[in-house]
């Protein structure tokens, strides 16, 4: 009985990490997203309420790296 209760555990537990792993944002391409999730089910770059650093790359676009703390810029696009 108590193997049972283990082995379905394991398997409630593993059915419900697959469904959370994956984000389930979609990319610009219209494929799904291939990274991790968090708890939200989106990764750090799909998340809405993720803040990304305010700097820009070489090509224009907006950092998607996460700021340091107590500031709005990532170690690359630091202020001295």
């Amino acid at each position: 009985m108590k193997s049972l209760l283990i082995a379905i555990a394991l398997l409630a537990s593993t059915s419900l990490a697959a469904q959370t792993a994956q984000c389930k944002a979609t990319t610009k391409a219209g494929t799904q997203c291939t990274r991790k999730a968090k708890a939200d089910g989106f990764c750090t770059l799909h998340n809405p309420a993720t803040i990304h650093c305010a700097g820009k790359t070489k090509a224009g676009k907006p950092c998607g790296r996460l700021p340091m703390t107590g500031s709005k810029y990532c170690f690359t696009h630091k202020v001295n």
